[in-house]
């Protein structure tokens, strides 16, 4: 593939057709297969088939996420340093589903191994399953610099996978418990393994898609920094620490409710027949907040696009405390309103990030997009893996017995205010954190384009 350097042009229209960004988009299903697994159904799966005690569940799941937290710089010096004919961030959508397929096969797997035999077994497959996941997502969403300039066109492009990646949480977490059913006739431990079976093929085909149906169109001459340069660039960089923060707890905002939910549902609502109805609304809201932010993101901007993100999800998570209690419908009704600001979320923070590697670039004269796509990464884990964990530590303090249908009315409440209030509470110090994003509308960071490309063309001259 050849490299132009980029030029003015490509900063404003690099000539992108719906065809490329449809099949760039379909590659977000692969990862997302293997998210909604791993974010809505890895805790009650280690609770109730591995019969991992509650804490034990959530202490594999954040010990993983911890070790993440080392693989996902190093995955972005990678992936910034990769340079093949295929392209920078193309060449780990070919070859990474396959072992992330595996993996991901292997997480939902129950040998017949003694406890402390099962727990070492989770943290291998779910460690080497994370791991394939970050460089699947890493890539993916890395590439948006690289296949345009335009902020229009990398509005389409970030709106289209996380719609593509959504409407894959969406199928998965709908059916995955009836599939369950269905597939292991009375073995939940065989229905999940052939589910996995399913979802590995779906990761692959999908990842291939977008392989070959892209082309990494947009270069810039400007090298990645040295290794021992990354603390500069990233780690002293406040905005990047501040969005960094958000990007964290935003996971966190999203992983209390998708830990907890399944548990809400079953105990609290005393319904486990409305759990695909559940993760039905509360995922298809999420797909149509994705959609229909690529169409208003570009004149609202994504700082205001999170600010009302983070402010939502603290209206509406405070009213569904109230009306699970009451009203089931209603509750459900606020659940879509507040994952369709979820959806929203998606599309604004990954854009910030998106903006923050030019940002970057103009204030350091250094880029390093896998590094910043790899932070996004690992906050988008990191905060559903703190999640489960802590959720997994309540249960067991508040007494829950797994598979009991009738729980103590302390475990009830506390189920309930984690699906609820939790969200809240973490929201409060985002008010704060997103002060610090520099860039507060879509015209500023236009201006900030136009300066990066006057400071390209005196370096050249």
């Amino acid at each position: 593939m050849e490299h132009r350097e980029l030029s003015q042009s490509s900063m404003t229209l690099d000539g992108m057709t719906w065809r490329e960004k449809v099949f760039y988009g379909s590659g977000g299903m692969g990862k997302d297969f293997a998210s909604a697994m791993f974010n809505t159904y890895l805790l009650i799966f280690y609770t109730d088939v591995l019969g991992l005690a509650g804490g034990v569940a959530g202490a594999v799941i954040m010990v993983s996420k911890s070790i993440d937290a080392i693989s996902n710089p190093i995955v972005g010096v990678m992936v910034d340093r990769t340079n093949s004919r295929w392209g920078k961030f193309r060449p780990y959508l070919f070859v990474i589903p396959i072992p992330l397929a595996v993996f991901s096969v292997l997480t939902f797997t129950a040998p017949d191994l003694g406890t402390a035999a099962l727990v070492a077994y989770a943290l291998i497959t779910y460690n080497l399953a994370g791991l394939c996941f970050t460089i699947y997502d890493v890539a993916i969403m890395g590439m948006v610099p690289s296949l345009s300039g335009s902020l229009k066109d990398r509005g389409h492009l970030i709106s289209s996978v996380r719609t593509f990646g959504q409407a894959a949480v969406l199928l998965v977490s709908t059916i995955a418990l009836p599939m369950v059913a269905f597939l292991g006739q009375g073995d939940d431990t065989r229905g999940y393994v052939l589910l996995m079976c399913i979802l590995g093929i779906g990761i692959i085909g999908s990842g291939w898609l977008t392989f070959f149906n892209t082309k990494e169109r947009r270069t810039t001459s400007v090298t990645p920094p040295a290794l021992r340069d990354y603390k500069r660039v990233v780690f002293k960089n406040k905005e990047v620490l501040s969005l960094f923060v958000m990007i964290i707890i935003f996971g966190l905002t999203m992983g209390l409710p998708g830990a907890s939910g399944v548990y809400h549902v079953e105990y609290f609502l005393g319904r486990p027949d409305l759990v695909p109805l559940y993760m039905f609304i509360a995922n298809g809201a999420l797909v149509i907040g994705v959609v229909l932010s690529g169409f208003f993101l570009p004149k609202l901007g994504n700082k205001k696009a999170s600010l009302s993100y983070i402010v939502g999800t603290m209206i509406f998570s405070s009213i569904m405390f109230f009306l699970a209690g009451w009203s089931i419908p209603l509750f459900l009704a606020a659940l879509a309103f507040a994952q369709f600001l979820v959806g929203v979320g998606f599309v604004s923070f990954t854009g910030m990030v998106a903006e923050m590697t030019d940002y970057t670039e103009w204030k350091t004269t250094k880029r390093s997009d896998g590094v910043l796509f790899s932070l996004l990464a690992f906050g988008l884990q990191l905060g559903p893996a703190i999640a489960s964990g802590l959720f997994g530590v309540v249960l067991d303090w508040v007494g829950y017995v797994a598979n009991q249908p009738v729980q103590t009315e302390t475990t009830m409440f506390w189920i309930n205010a984690m699906r609820t209030l939790a969200p809240v509470a973490v929201c409060v110090p985002m008010l704060l954190l997103i002060r610090q994003y520099p860039i507060n509308n879509p015209k500023e960071y236009q201006q900030l384009m136009q300066k990066l490309e006057k400071n390209k063309s005196t370096i050249s001259n």
